[in-house]
């Protein structure tokens, strides 16, 4: 199963420190966090943001001192995670603290056979934050420069990883998902190591085919390819912020967990056989670490749920970059420090590493 956070401090010599909540109750008070941001009255006025406010949310996101990407080896210190979903997921709780309502923000998800190099596979999955304007949706994804709109983000997404099998087999195309902002990742907890070990059932899947499937409704708002779902359908085929012991979900909901992420590989065996090779990652308080700092953003008074969990990254570091991150947030402060050097080209998807995944499963 999962690496306990006890046992995560006791590998990084901090076993002295009391009282470490479980893996259990570490996961319940992450949701806590959350939810309490999700749900907060004032974090719900708005119907939408104007472009000054997207674009003082964009530059605290990108130097997030758990979000930054500068600082994700901290989390993720063999490039397998990447954590592009929690960079979602830090912009989804920042433009909740600028009062934007639940239903003017959305997840965009990218899913399928993602390569810059068309030899190597890479990526089958990226996510994005969308926010909703008075005359568009807005990407905010810090592997570019700026806030996008979705329709660009789309364009960019798929010019760089998405059109390496144009002329070879067009059906290849990554599809698109738009969903609930709950909504963290697909659940890629059973993940075949092949196209031929695949059932076609799993959003993750390449041989999974969203067209015709009920609840799966096609848009062209942005794109082509691009499928809206639900909260019911998306909790079926992603893994989404719910809490079985704090509220009673219906049991085909898939609940992300703050504190790892557990995978069963199949792999071939025998004759036409199959077998399961398990893997586990931790998140290195990644997740903590991104809630308690958000819940001691909006509630300064309040006591915070995962005060008493430590950082798990370099703490002085994790101190000095927040302290300048929170004293940089007046408008002033933001509007002279949103220029950003432009790059030729995206930087790295950061989402689970197909190729990773597989250099993991046991021998």
């Amino acid at each position: 199963m999962f690496v306990t956070l006890s046992a995560l401090l006791v590998s990084s010599g901090l076993a002295a420190q009391p009282a470490t909540p479980s893996t259990q109750e570490l996961q319940s008070r992450s949701y806590s966090a959350y939810s309490a941001i999700q749900n907060h009255a004032a974090f719900n006025q708005f119907e939408v943001l104007d472009r000054q406010s997207i674009d003082q949310v964009f530059t605290v996101l990108k130097r997030h001192p758990v979000a930054d990407l500068a600082v994700v080896d901290r989390y993720d210190t063999n490039g397998e995670i990447g954590f592009c979903y929690g960079r979602a997921m830090t912009g989804y709780l920042l433009l909740k603290q600028k009062g934007i309502k639940e239903t003017s923000v959305r997840k965009l998800f990218i899913v399928g056979d993602l390569r810059s190099n068309p030899a190597q596979p890479e990526w089958r999955f990226h996510v994005t934050v969308l926010v909703k304007t008075s005359t568009d949706w807005y990407a905010l994804d810090p592997i570019f420069d700026k806030p996008l709109t979705a329709s660009e983000w789309i364009r960019r997404v798929r010019a760089t990883w998405d059109s390496w099998h144009r002329e070879t087999n067009p059906e290849r195309r990554a599809r698109l998902y738009l969903t609930p902002p709950q909504t963290v990742m697909p659940d890629i907890r059973t993940f075949p190591s092949s196209p031929a070990l695949e059932s076609g059932n799993r959003i993750i899947e390449l041989s999974f085919r969203p067209e015709g499937r009920a609840d799966f409704v096609p848009r062209s708002q942005f794109s082509d390819s691009l499928f809206e779902l639900g909260p019911n359908v998306a909790g079926e085929f992603f893994l989404t912020v719910q809490d079985d012991a704090i509220q009673p979900v219906s049991p085909q909901f898939r609940t992300f967990d703050f504190v790892g992420l557990s995978l069963d590989v199949l792999v071939p065996a025998g004759t036409g056989g199959v077998e399961t090779k398990h893997i586990a990652y931790h998140y290195k308080g990644y997740f903590t670490d991104l809630l308690r700092m958000e819940f001691a953003r909006s509630f300064p008074q309040e006591l915070n749920p995962l005060a008493e969990v430590l950082p798990l990254g370099d703490t002085n570091a994790f101190s000095e970059r927040r302290g300048r991150i929170l004293s940089a947030e007046s408008p002033d402060r933001l509007k002279s420090s949103a220029r950003v050097r432009p790059h030729s080209k995206p930087r790295d998807l950061g989402s689970a590493r197909f190729s990773e995944i597989l250099k993991r499963v046991p021998q």
